[in-house]
């Protein structure tokens, strides 16, 4: 299939699957639906303020009500992400290459070039947190780039393969947006499996071109959620709204793509889903019973005053008395109250329901989303069999998301590895990602590891390795140091000895040894020789 943009002209919308506006347009449009999910995963995961719609009337009163609501917001959907998060860290792959056992060095040097140590991770906790992201290689460039799903969208085939891609980025130094088209030459009718080469086109979008009018409310709306538009740390990432597919022109085309398979790979999350999106209730009634408590320990900061007795309505001149301003709160205030008055005060009320709630509530959300309670707090202690339930949840879902996310990096390195030029290297059935450890060890539990994997007779490498936690790098420096030290051990046992000079007297005072000792004993036969010889003629 030969597909044919036109150039200068803009995206447009249409039904003929043979145009590449169609798959650009689809899968613009796609991006634009996920708006909804993906700003209200952002609130819950930048901690932005979601109890407005716990407010009442008489809330609303209350002097400085959103410093309060503020103040009640903890981020638990943050810690439930990054409890997973933080032992999904990559600290290398295997592949098809001889000796690689503690990882594939090319595949390292490659990784280390575009900084995909950090961007893995941050690849990660984008689909843990917001259900996918994308990993993109240019193959123009053979550079790695992580994209949210704010900005890539992927078209696949009954098999999982994709038969289209868009990715979107921001080109700030040309001052324009950017946007990757991949298709696949042929789609198999009958079973619908993608095959065929590799087509890339490529549209551009000026900075602000569109800027459609906003009603009072649709400014307010925007106004008041100024930092949505990106969720990663980056500024690279094309604004997110939905108008993101709207003023898009064609601009290049590249057929065929070096490339055997379009260069963009989903991380899907479990069941399309983020790590807390089925919990947000739980996570609601928690910040809901926090705000009530900051709310009721404002509001009785100090015990509730009552007055009464025949206290005057105006004053001489006939204005009307202010007994909140003549009751003042302060140090060093004094009240006078009419003969016949009477003071009393309000009872405090107490908090340790509203703490025993939450408390019961957190532990309820590490249950549910399989967190260690060390996340959420030190001092929610569990028992001892309790902790250890929850440790295997834990492993088991952390393991559970490496299974998921282990077939999309084997697809996004071969891919690399492919473009390089390694391909031998780039048998996706040969490769391997390299986890670190599922759980924290101390050192001395490491250490105990490391000499017993010894003492059993495995190989140095994989005791580093298995033991030691050791990443790839520190088990190539360790064998290095470990070579260095036998060899100067070896050296130093010889210079024990003495200096060469000295072994060499030594050697030659013992062959002096040696010589004196044969020539005694040379001496002794003749002497015995001799005596028998004697002894003979005195025979005769």
């Amino acid at each position: 299939m030969k597909y044919r943009i036109k150039h200068g002209e803009a995206i447009q919308k249409t039904d003929d699957r043979n145009s590449p506006d169609f798959f650009a347009s689809s899968l613009l449009a796609e991006i634009a639906e996920r708006t909804t999910y993906i700003e209200r995963n952002q609130d819950y995961l930048t901690g932005a303020n979601l109890l407005d719609h716990f407010s009442t009337p008489e809330t609303n009163q209350v002097e400085g009500l959103p410093i309060l609501k503020s103040m009640a917001q903890t981020n638990w959907a943050k810690l439930i992400v990054s409890a997973t998060t933080d032992r999904l860290g990559i600290l290398g792959f295997r592949s098809a290459a001889a000796s690689d056992e503690n990882g594939d060095e090319v595949i390292a040097q490659l990784f280390d070039r575009d900084e995909m140590g950090i961007q893995a991770q941050e690849a990660m906790a984008l689909a843990c947190g917001y259900r996918q992201s994308y990993l993109y290689i240019d193959p123009r460039t053979k550079r790695q780039k992580v994209f949210p799903p704010t900005n890539a969208a992927v078209m696949r085939d009954p098999y999982g393969e994709p038969i289209a891609a868009v990715v979107m980025y921001r080109d700030r130094a040309l001052q324009r947006d950017v946007l990757n088209l991949f298709l696949r030459g042929e789609i198999d009718p009958a079973t619908g499996e993608a095959g065929g080469g590799v087509y890339m086109a490529v549209a551009v979008k000026e900075f602000n071109t569109v800027t459609p009018s906003l009603t009072i409310e649709e400014a307010r709306a925007r106004s008041a959620k100024k930092d949505r538009g990106r969720i990663t740390a980056y500024d690279t990432e094309v604004p997110y709204n939905r108008f993101a597919s709207q003023g898009w022109t064609w601009w290049k085309e590249y057929d065929p793509v070096e490339v055997s398979r379009i260069p963009v790979t989903v991380l899907k999350n479990k069941d399309a889903r983020a790590e807390f999106e089925e919990h947000t209730s739980l996570i609601d009634r928690i910040n809901h019973m926090v705000a009530h408590r900051l709310l009721i320990a404002t509001m009785q900061a100090f015990r509730q005053r009552v007055f009464i007795g025949n206290f005057k309505e105006f004053d001489r001149e006939g204005r009307p008395i202010d007994y909140d301003n003549v009751f003042k709160n302060g140090i060093g205030i004094n009240w006078m109250l009419p003969k016949e008055s009477n003071f009393q005060e309000s009872a405090q009320t107490s908090f340790q329901e509203f703490l025993q709630a939450a408390k019961q509530d957190v532990q309820d959300l590490a249950s549910l989303t399989y967190t260690p309670m060390s996340y959420f707090s030190d001092s929610l202690n569990q028992s001892s069999a309790g902790a250890d339930a929850a440790r295997e949840n834990s492993t088991a879902k952390v393991e559970d998301r490496r299974k998921r996310f282990a077939p999309a990096w084997k697809r996004h390195v071969s891919l690399l590895l492919e473009l390089n030029g390694e391909k031998e290297r780039a048998d996706i059935n040969k490769l391997e990602p390299i986890w670190g450890p599922l759980q924290t060890y101390t050192l001395t539990e490491k250490t105990a590891a490391f000499a017993t994997l010894v003492a059993n007779g495995v190989a140095i490498s994989t005791a580093l390795r298995e033991g030691l936690h050791f990443t790839p790098e520190q088990i190539t420096r360790a064998q290095v140091e470990i070579r260095d030290e036998a060899l100067w051990n070896q050296v130093i046992g010889q210079s024990n000895q003495g200096t060469p000079l000295t072994r060499a007297k030594q050697a030659n005072s013992m062959t002096q040894q040696d010589d004196n000792a044969l020539k005694q004993q040379n001496q002794s036969a003749d002497v015995i020789a001799q005596k028998r010889g004697e002894a003979d003629d005195s025979a005769n």
